[in-house]
């Protein structure tokens, strides 16, 4: 029997913020993998192309779009989710469209920062956005 469960990375399993949130998404819906560093965590995403990728907005602010492009190279269907959770407000933030080039960046308290990466998961990615539909 094949197991329909979707596939969940978490990546940098040291941040509370993760382990917490990870634990919040059910093992009926989901399998949860773990992998502390990311030249593992990009050896498992080209292997097995999990549906989402779990981790700490500190990979985005080091790595940048490297990162991103990265990812995208090996499983381009693959969601990458950042969470930001050390200041005083904190960041859910979601790369749109293929390159990554706009990111959906909504501050939040805690509370609802692991209720928008739960919603995310049941939703569709957030698309590319034009600059005639972009206002400030």
């Amino acid at each position: 029997m094949q197991d329909r469960r979707r596939t969940l990375l978490v990546v940098d399993g040291d941040s509370e913020p993760l382990k917490e949130l990870a634990a919040r998404f059910t093992p009926e819906r989901f399998r949860i993998a773990t992998c502390p560093v990311w030249e593992v965590a990009l050896e498992y995403i080209a292997e097995n192309r999990p549906e989402f990728v779990l981790t700490d907005a500190h990979a985005f602010y080091m790595q940048g779009m490297g990162l991103l492009e990265k990812i995208r190279k090996v499983a381009p269907d693959t969601r990458v989710l950042f969470l930001d959770s050390d200041g005083p407000w904190s960041l859910f933030m979601e790369p749109c469209g293929g390159d990554g080039s706009d990111i959906v960046i909504n501050p939040c308290s805690r509370a609802e920062l692991f209720k928008a990466a739960l919603e995310a998961v049941d939703t569709r990615p957030p698309q590319h956005r034009s600059a005639e539909e972009t206002w400030v």
